[in-house]
């Protein structure tokens, strides 16, 4: 390749590295490569000014919306701006300063998801959750588990065919609770396989510790196994046939 034939537009800034190497076909670490081979000096792009990035950004956002990140406004920019460098650290600067409001609420969003929530339980049996893993169930398979909150143990887990309460609850409850005990509480979302499960959990409580204040059994919310659910629902039921009009005599 002759680079001296390239390398004066590349230092005037009419073409860029990226859009050389992709008419050669190669990548533009190898026209660096032979720039630096050739003696070519290297031009430095220039540095965009705090106002110039802050319009490029307030355009992008406006375009985009406010809920996109930096590296959604970073590729936007770099698509606009191909000749133009874009460091990470100034243009979430940027985002900051064009809508401060907005940049909170990502960050606060974005802690909530990475930092864990506050667990406690301060013995073994205290909690014990019971779930199933159903990732296979367009196969007929599903994977139930019960784990116990303080060590972390897994106490039970079976691979089943269906998920009926008896099923669950003879080959998963059932000798967990014949190896450890009965829990001090049973955690589980609110699907109707666990309800032999938690009848049996309440009705321990109700005739040997009825004055205990601690429910042997609890719901957690499963927001997204319920909204699964119900789109299944809506995809799979059959239509519903149209109810046939009896034309009105005249």
């Amino acid at each position: 390749m002759d680079i001296s034939l390239v390398a004066p537009l590349l230092l005037a800034g009419i073409v860029t590295t990226q859009a050389v190497a992709s008419a050669a076909g190669v990548s533009a670490r190898t026209i660096n490569r032979h720039l630096a081979a050739s003696g070519t000096p290297r031009v430095a792009a220039a540095v965009l000014t705090d106002t110039e990035l802050d319009s490029m950004v307030a355009k992008q956002i406006d375009k985009l919306g406010s809920n996109y990140g930096a590296r959604m406004v970073i590729g936007a920019l770099r698509a606009a701006h191909p000749q133009s460098t874009f460091s990470r650290k100034r243009v979430v600067a940027s985002m900051a300063r064009h809508d401060p409001m907005a940049h909170a609420a990502r960050r606060i969003w974005a802690q909530k998801r990475i930092e864990r929530g506050a667990y406690h339980a301060p013995n073994f049996m205290h909690s014990v959750h019971l779930d199933l893993a159903c990732k296979l169930q367009q196969y007929n398979l599903y994977v139930a588990a019960m784990i116990d909150g303080d060590s972390r143990m897994c106490l039970a887990l079976r691979a089943i065919r269906t998920k009926i309460p008896f099923v669950i609850y003879m080959t998963v409850f059932l000798p967990c609770v014949l190896a450890f005990g009965c829990p001090d509480q049973l955690v589980t979302d609110k699907g109707p396989e666990w309800d032999i499960a938690a009848f049996v959990q309440l009705a321990m409580q109700e005739l040997f510790f009825p004055q205990r204040p601690r429910s042997a059994h609890k719901y957690t919310t499963s927001t997204r196994n319920v909204s699964r659910r119900r789109r299944r629902c809506r995809l799979t039921s059959p239509p519903v046939p149209a109810t046939p009009t009896t034309p009105r005599p005249p």
